[in-house]
């Protein structure tokens, strides 16, 4: 009976200790398949976000060989266009200067043929003739409407030379070159004034900075990207502080924005792939996530400096070349030579 009892409990506790090993193999076996499933998840979403960069990078590109093409169209009736409204600006103002020599003459001619009575019936003709040309506004007005003209035409080239030189792809794809970050800042303006009317009012603060190299065409996108996302940020009237300057190395460029700020929860997703507060349909969350991969892509720095109620400002950074960087202290040397 004793020996009954122990071989019972004896089998009790070996079962109680392989349910126990299976509950501790079950807990690991769940480990094991979280960090896998969190891993899965981890990569779902790298090859979500690759995806969606290389769909924004294909219609970029798209989008850029268009602008190319279409430039390069206009380029040829726009120059002829304008060279005959040249013309013709030039053929009325000496037009002009006949009319007024004429006016002159037929004044002298005019004095001569008037008698007692008024107007010999001979010069009665020519009188009318004079006050049509003399009286007729229009004349006047032709110079300045030509010449208004030209300075629209003139407007139009420059926009599409900004278009051509935004788009960069003239040049062999992805290549490395020097960059103005300051001419790039007043592209990419050019391309969202539409979108300032009479409600944004624009400040410049561009200090002398170096070129960097990089690829044109991918900074280009992000400073586009930054400009836009502070005009959407500011309802109603406000005011977009475009800067550059050189820090410590480093060539920077940020634009700042009077708008609402970005709330503290949201900060720190901002750069997140996909994430985005804009109504459905006003954007997929890639901008953002796409400025920050080229800006580091090039070795750069992007930051933001936020305040609710009062606005945001984002600086993108990019190492400046060091021939850049030693440039000023060699001026300096020679002009103490120089002294000396």
């Amino acid at each position: 009976m004793v020996y009954l009892s122990i071989a019972t409990a004896f089998f009790a506790l070996l079962l109680l200790v392989g349910l126990g090993l299976m509950a501790i193999r079950e807990r690991r076996a769940r480990a094991v398949l979280d960090e896998e499933n969190e891993a899965l998840g981890k990569e779902l979403r790298r090859l979500q976000s690759l995806q969606g960069q290389l769909i924004h990078s294909g219609k970029m590109a798209s989008l850029g060989k268009m602008v190319a093409g279409i430039t390069h169209e206009m380029n040829t009736p726009l120059g002829f266009v304008k060279s005959n409204v040249e013309i013709v600006r030039d053929l009325m103002l000496e037009y002009d200067a006949q009319v007024q020599c004429y006016a002159s003459a037929v004044t002298g001619l005019l004095s001569s043929g008037v008698n007692g009575n008024g107007v010999d019936p001979p010069h009665e003709e020519l009188l009318e003739l004079h006050q049509m040309f003399v009286g007729d506004e229009r004349l006047g007005e032709m110079p300045g409407l030509l010449s208004d003209a030209w300075d629209g035409l003139d407007q139009i080239a420059n926009l599409v030379l900004n278009l051509k030189d935004f788009s960069r792809l003239d040049r062999a794809e992805g290549m490395v070159d020097n960059f103005d970050l300051r001419g790039a800042m007043d592209n990419a303006l050019t391309m969202v004034e539409h979108l300032l009317g009479d409600r944004i009012e624009v400040i410049k603060r561009y200090e002398d900075v170096p070129a960097v190299r990089c690829v044109p065409s991918q900074v280009n996108q992000v400073l586009l990207n930054l400009i836009t996302n502070a005009t959407q940020a500011i309802e109603g009237k406000g005011k977009i502080l475009l800067a550059t300057s050189v820090k410590d190395g480093w060539a920077e460029a940020s634009v700042a924005d009077s708008g609402s700020g970005i709330p503290k929860d949201k900060l720190g997703k901002i750069f997140d792939p996909f994430y985005t507060t804009k109504p459905v349909g006003h954007g997929v969350g890639l901008g953002l996530s796409i400025v920050d991969r080229i800006v580091k892509g090039h070795g750069g720095k992007i930051s933001v400096r936020t305040s609710t109620g009062k606005g945001t400002k984002f600086i993108v950074q990019f190492p400046v070349p060091r021939a850049a960087v030693k440039r000023p202290q060699v001026e300096q040397e020679q002009v103490a030579m120089a002294a000396g």
